[in-house]
């Protein structure tokens, strides 16, 4: 009796057999049948044998354009460990700026025989990634996180970020806060959702957009705060702070307590991410969870129910939560 034997013995494919002795996704119905199977035959499974035998490698890839990102790790911690519990290992692949070079890392994930692809970020849903990685789900699934693709074969898993940030500023309108600063670091479309969140929210509490100020600066936090530092300077009667990170945030709220601002009796500052930097910060700053975690458990259950044949949603998107502290 071999794993050829038991597979057709099931009904099975050799690697559903393989997967149910990996302890990977397998229906339950079909896992009490090989189960069943092997004791009644007494098979002792060979370690070599079963990993040569396999159809599956146990492997899935991972695409992250930038790994010092904080909202990217938590999400990539979350689905590591969720695969783990499936039995599959990863491969990831920090790509950097070299997001028009992505064939070549989709290239060697699939030269590995990976079983699915996740990519973290909506920089995937762009020319030229879109096209590369629509052709590989011709292949295996790809399934994104904060991604939001159309093509057959790929999933998606994302915030609402666009409401999320109209909800801020309806927020902080209702609190009587009439004049803002808004500081973001990407025109992604994550990043261009958001902003777009803060027009709409702006236009529905009846506000003139022109007299609110948007500005686009560098992601780190030194950057952020010059540029707050000067926005203050010639435009003291703003009062309230959105921004589309929390490095951004900590850069503002820095310039508005060297300004001699009270936070947030003179002026509210709010982040994005809900990351250690919200609670480390002193004041602690009002921050949006955008659900990595949350996120990141999702994909893993989409590849499990896509592995075992079940119907997956290819698009689910949830709901972030504002998570007030100190800063408003």
């Amino acid at each position: 009796m071999n794993i050829y034997d038991i597979a057709e013995k099931a009904g099975v494919s050799i690697a559903t057999v393989s997967r149910t002795l990996n302890g990977g996704p397998v229906k339950e119905k079909t896992r009490e049948l090989i189960m069943k199977i092997i004791e009644e035959e007494g098979y002792v499974p060979n370690v070599y044998a079963k990993n040569l035998n396999s159809q599956s490698v146990n492997i899935v890839g991972v695409l992250l354009p930038d790994v010092e990102d904080i909202y990217g790790s938590r999400a990539v911690a979350v689905l590591e460990k969720q695969m783990k519990k499936q039995g599959y290992d990863m491969i990831l692949y920090n790509i950097g700026d070299a997001i028009n070079d992505i064939s070549r890392y989709v290239s060697m994930m699939l030269s590995r025989r990976i079983d699915a692809l996740f990519v973290v970020g909506s920089k995937f849903q762009e020319s030229p990634a879109l096209e590369v990685l629509a052709k590989a789900a011709q292949k295996i699934p790809v399934i994104g996180i904060n991604t939001d693709f159309e093509p057959d074969g790929m999933y998606s898993v994302l915030t609402d970020d666009r409401a999320t940030v109209a909800s801020v500023v309806k927020m902080l309108y209702d609190r009587g806060h009439k004049r803002f600063l808004y500081l973001y670091d990407t025109r992604t479309p994550s990043g261009m959702k958001k902003l777009g969140g803060f027009c709409e929210g702006i236009a529905n509490m009846g506000l003139d957009i022109e007299n609110q100020i948007m500005y686009l600066s560098s992601r780190y936090y030194a950057d952020a705060k010059r540029a707050t530092a000067e926005i203050l300077k010639n435009n003291t009667d703003i009062t309230a702070i959105i921004c589309a990170e929390d490095e951004l945030a900590v850069g503002a709220v820095k310039a508005c307590l060297e300004f001699g601002y009270k936070i947030p009796e003179d002026i509210v500052v709010t982040g994005y991410d809900n990351s250690h930097l919200s609670y480390c910060l002193i004041p602690e700053l009002t921050s949006v969870d955008n659900l990595p975690n949350e996120l990141g458990a999702l994909a893993a259950d989409v590849f499990a129910k896509v592995a075992t044949g079940e119907a997956a949603p290819k698009r689910q998107v949830i709901e972030c939560n504002i998570v007030e502290r100190e800063t408003t």
